[in-house]
């Protein structure tokens, strides 16, 4: 038996086929509505991929950017599902706004929900996300040698650890940490090493390989390709 969500998600569907009510001919205002909302669409979708880092660089604003998403969202079904007959029979209403000014929130919709997406996943915990640790090698880009006895900072896009505590690296400049549940998202590493300035990389920077070319002593096991970080910064 359908139950009341289930019949608000159907009765949705049916707005976003057009089959709720009648549809309604354009007009000029509703014209030169749509092409704004349209152009706005074209706009965000052009400079998106140009501000998403910085959208994303902190907490706060990447849920402050997901709060008005979700608001946009609403605004855009409501254009969508309107009726100027409301609690009339599928088919005999019809529709407050035009098509065309429909089908441009419904373009809006579209990339809202990928954008609501994105952001939920970036803004969710460690523990929803399952990434419980991070590990990998600290090299040297001098010689691609170890770095060993590095104490290695795990943190998130706003600059705060994330790990349960700090490690430092191994004779065969391997580190491993453990995450915090309730943590962001690893974002950066920041490597104090002996006789050399302090650094920061990027996680996302990292290459695959066995560990540093000059592999030093080490029990991890030949032919695994793990995360590998190279800073300017000597062996030992």
């Amino acid at each position: 038996m359908p139950t009341k969500g289930n019949s608000r998600l159907v009765r949705l569907a049916c707005h976003f086929a057009d089959r709720g009510a009648q549809t309604k001919k354009s007009d000029r205002a509703t014209r030169e509505t749509a092409s704004l909302a349209l152009s706005a669409v074209a706009t965000a979708l052009g400079i998106f991929p140009t501000l998403v880092s910085g959208w994303f660089a902190s907490t706060p604003i990447l849920l402050g950017i997901l709060a008005l998403a979700v608001i946009a969202f609403g605004a855009c079904v409501w254009v969508v599902a309107a009726s100027s007959t409301p609690g009339q029979p599928a088919g005999t209403s019809r529709y407050r706004f035009s098509q065309l000014a429909r089908n441009g929130a419904k373009a809006v919709a579209a990339f809202l929900v990928v954008l609501i997406a994105l952001a939920g996943w970036r803004a969710s915990p460690n523990g929803l996300r399952g990434t419980k640790a991070l590990s990998g090698h600290i090299c040297s880009a001098l010689g691609d040698r170890p770095v060993v006895g590095a104490a290695v900072e795990v943190l998130d896009r706003s600059g705060r650890p994330v790990a349960v505590r700090s490690e430092r690296t191994g004779d065969d400049g391997f580190f491993f940490h453990d995450l915090t549940w309730g943590g962001q998202a690893p974002s950066e590493l920041r490597i104090h090493a002996a006789a050399c300035p302090v650094q920061t990389v990027l996680v996302g920077a990292a290459g695959l390989a066995e560990g540093c070319t000059h592999f030093g002593d080490s029990d991890l096991p030949r032919g695994a390709r793990r995360p590998k970080w190279s800073v300017s910064c000597p062996a030992r």
